[in-house]
């Protein structure tokens, strides 16, 4: 092994201008992650930080109330045990700006980090189209998955590679789905890594 993972929330792990309440833990975030990146270095490993981003918030919490410009769809989060949630519209451009300027904060203060990986479809409530097809939104409704999708990973690489040029930026693409799966290959940055999932698919006697 050569890198280890652990799973993060942008909005604990960094400051932004644009949603300025969220990270209030921000720098005791930086401070593990960098002693981390250091012991891990000291055995030839990086550290990623896995992300669903941009994570929405639960149909009650009071972010709704400050910011109600960039809810998106609703729906259920259930990795987060939220039973009822809005996405955060990524067709915002709020909530692009988020995503640069936040991955660009973290990557700022927390330099060694190896990269993200990155699932923008299913497991938690993120952009519109993280668990849907079809939506109501106003402003995604007239997009393609695959155009919405290939924004959010973009965007994110973005903001990634203006502190760190050297960090990975991998696009992982669990429950991408058949129809629309070559759609946002095509719409990634050349310097986006694609990670194929090898859970589903196939089979294999043992």
């Amino acid at each position: 092994f050569n890198g280890i993972w652990l799973h993060g929330r942008l909005r604990d792990m960094t400051r932004t201008k644009v949603f300025p309440e969220l990270g209030a833990e921000a720098a005791a975030y930086h401070g593990s992650l960098n002693r981390l990146c250091a012991r891990a270095a000291a055995h030839g490993a990086r550290v990623f930080i896995y992300f669903t981003e941009p994570l929405g918030f639960p149909r009650e919490d009071p972010f709704w109330s400050e910011h109600p410009d960039v809810k998106g769809e609703p729906g259920s989060s259930g990795m987060d045990n939220w039973k009822e949630t809005y996405a955060l519209c990524s067709s915002h451009p709020k909530v692009r700006e988020f995503l640069r300027e936040g991955m660009a904060n973290l990557f700022k203060a927390c330099p060694a980090l190896g990269g993200v990986i990155l699932i923008t479809r299913s497991e938690h409530h993120s952009h519109c189209y993280s668990h849907k097809d079809k939506v109501d939104c106003p402003r995604c409704s007239g997009r393609s998955v695959a155009a919405a999708v290939a924004e959010v990973i973009n965007t994110i690489a973005i903001g990634v590679r203006s502190s760190s040029p050297s960090a990975e930026v991998i696009a992982w693409n669990w429950s991408w789905g058949k129809d629309y799966e070559s759609g946002i290959i095509d719409g990634l940055d050349n310097s986006v890594t694609l990670m194929i999932d090898f859970e589903r698919g196939g089979w294999k006697n043992i």
